[in-house]
């Protein structure tokens, strides 16, 4: 999944919309429509057939792949790639309806963004947490093996990608790139495909669940560095030190909050088994504010929805109903938007030539070492060879952050031949 990004980012061709082709990176970094004095109707039929297209085309794949052994993440990617730039967006009037404004890609994106903030809360609220604090060491040994085994390969292969993909910037930064790409394990793709393949109550799906999240948290703190060390806008050391500081004492102090504020809640509601719509929303809305507010200074809104949701208190009826009320449309209405945009964003028309074989490399290096760690790690920890096996396969699904990274790398030329 974060290959075939790569692919589509890094290739010269070009997203169709209504002023001409632009490189995928500068449509979704430019005014994104925000800022049009009229809006056109037809941008926003073509942004809600997008929406509708996504949820409908991933279900019905999916009753097709599930015969197969298929998660539900691969038949929603699959549909963003059916959708996007791979094979609908070169069919011209489709094109032009479907994208015929960048309205439709910012709203797009926006939904996408949300879809995993909220699924990231969700992550955090089914989390077991005295499992979690139990299997730190052994999640943590697996992690680090993975991320130190993938990063030496990484840094092995780069000059050759380099060389492939005709790159002219610095080799150190783009070195430094593809180890943070090959290091990183999406804990929400894994989280998803678990429950589909009944893994998550097993010994070897929850422990690749922890050592996801120790990988995916780590690999979010380094984006935020990039970030802030990249992207600071000319901030200086201070100025950079005193976002750091107010985005923690920011979250802290919610989660601190929180806690009464939920107990309150459950008081007012002890007679009944859950709690009402309006309080839903609004323990929602907190969570979305704290989060866009902790982005907002450059760090994760991500792992600020997963540690409020980890730390939200587990008893009275505001935990059970927030778990009983998000599920169904999260899974049913959220999570194809978002995997399915993870999808869009991939041109695997554009992978030809070099470009075709840098990709194959990097897919088959970055599963190969992931696998290599995890299986040093099972032999450490005396895991039998076939869970150790399973578990490395299962820690090899990239995603969002591997996108972030990409985009960023796009963004400060990096990756740009």
């Amino acid at each position: 999944m974060g290959s075939a990004g790569a692919s589509y980012n890094m290739s010269n061709d070009s997203m169709m919309s209504g002023t001409g082709n632009i490189s995928a990176y500068d449509y979704m970094n430019q005014g994104c429509g925000l800022y049009d004095s009229k809006v056109d109707y037809k941008e926003v039929i073509g942004l809600f057939s997008q929406f509708f297209l996504l949820i409908a085309l991933s279900h019905v794949l999916h009753l097709a792949l599930k015969r197969v052994g298929q998660a539900t993440p691969i038949s929603q990617i699959l549909a963003g790639v059916i959708l996007g730039p791979s094979v609908l967006l070169h069919i011209k009037p489709v094109a032009q309806f479907l994208y015929s404004g960048n309205l439709n890609m910012d709203f797009l994106a926006s939904a996408a963004g949300m879809g995993r903030q909220i699924f990231m809360f969700l992550i955090g609220l089914e989390i077991d947490i005295p499992y979690l604090v139990r299997s730190s060491r052994i999640a943590s040994v697996v992690a680090v093996a993975g991320i130190l085994v993938s990063a030496a390969v990484a840094l092995f292969i780069s000059p050759l990608i380099y060389k492939l993909l005709n790159i002219k910037h610095g080799l150190s930064t783009f070195a430094l790139t593809l180890i943070a790409i090959f290091a990183n394990t999406s804990s929400p793709t894994l989280v998803r495909m678990s429950a589909e393949l009944k893994l998550n109550t097993s010994e070897v799906g929850r422990l690749a669940i922890s050592s996801a999240l120790i990988n995916d948290m780590s690999g979010l703190l380094f984006v935020a560095a990039c970030g802030t060390i990249f992207l600071s806008d000319n901030a200086t050391a201070f100025q950079q030190t005193m976002r750091a500081i107010i985005a923690t004492v920011l979250l802290v102090l919610s989660i601190y909050l929180s806690r009464p504020l939920v107990r309150w809640i459950n008081r007012r509601n002890k007679h009944r088994r859950t709690i009402t719509f309006f309080e839903f929303v609004s323990i929602l809305l907190l969570v979305l504010l704290v989060s866009t507010l902790t982005e907002a200074v450059g760090y994760s809104a991500m792992m600020t929805c997963f540690l409020l949701g980890l730390f939200f208190p587990r008893e009275g009826s505001s935990a059970r109903t927030l778990i009983n009320w998000l599920t169904y449309p999260i899974h049913n209405f959220l999570l194809p938007i978002y995997f399915g945009y993870a999808g869009f964003q991939a041109d695997l028309s554009a992978l030809r030539g070099s470009l075709f074989w840098a990709v194959l490399i990097m897919v088959f290096c970055s599963t190969a070492s992931k696998l290599l760690g995890t299986l040093i790690a099972a032999r450490h920890l005396k895991i039998r060879f076939y869970e150790g096996l399973v578990l490395g396969f299962l820690l090899n699904v990239k995603g969002h952050v591997s996108i972030i990274l990409i985009g960023m790398a796009w963004g400060l030329n990096v990756m740009k031949p």
